[in-house]
């Protein structure tokens, strides 16, 4: 169902309930999956989660459509209550971080329908005009799709991708203007009578 000739990134991730409360380090915080990468946590009793990114790049630009599917392979389907996605973005670097959910949705089992999430659950929203993605020195902003699946006794897995908005290029240094030693010779000014 999943072949390998389609187009796209996957991103895997099992997770214990409380181990998730910042899911940042699945986006690529703290040596979580990244860019190719996948993250794998197993745990026996815990569903895979598959989230893909459907098209060549990861890298989009504002006002395209960033499309993608999900599944969830649980041993009893009835064990997942809901699925959250959102796709958002966050800041880290100096001062507070920010994060604003740029598009949500939720699709449960807890309002009476049954959702099979074994079978795959499609997404599409048109990405904004910004903020774009930057990696600077000081601040970083990162755009992501957050896929949060609810399961008995409160607990939670959590699946992220990455992918950037835009195209900022990062300044490495600052610029440096030379300053010359001496200053240069100032005219002359005659007084004329």
């Amino acid at each position: 169902m999943w072949g390998g000739g389609e187009s796209g990134y996957w991103n895997r991730a099992r997770h214990a309930g409380p181990a998730c409360g910042r899911v940042r380090a699945a986006c690529g915080r703290a040596g979580g999956a990244c860019l190719g990468q996948s993250l794998s946590v197993q745990t026996m009793t815990e569903p895979k989660i598959s989230l893909r990114l459907i098209g060549d790049s990861r890298t989009y630009r504002p006002g395209e459509s960033l499309s993608g599917e999900f599944f969830v392979d649980a041993a009893d389907p009835l064990d997942v209550r809901a699925a959250e996605l959102s796709v958002l973005w966050y800041t880290e670097g100096k001062g507070d971080e920010d994060m604003a959910v740029h598009f949500f949705q939720r699709i449960g089992n807890d309002n009476g329908q049954f959702v099979d999430f074994r079978r795959s659950q499609q997404f599409k929203t048109e990405l904004p005009n910004s903020p774009l993605s930057y990696d600077g020195s000081l601040v970083k902003i990162h755009w992501c799709v957050r896929l949060r699946i609810f399961l008995p006794r409160g607990r939670e897995v959590v699946a992220e991708q990455p992918f950037q908005l835009g195209s900022v290029p990062r300044i490495r240094s600052p610029l440096k203007i030379p300053i010359p030693h001496t200053l240069p010779a100032q005219p002359s000014i005659k007084e004329t009578t």
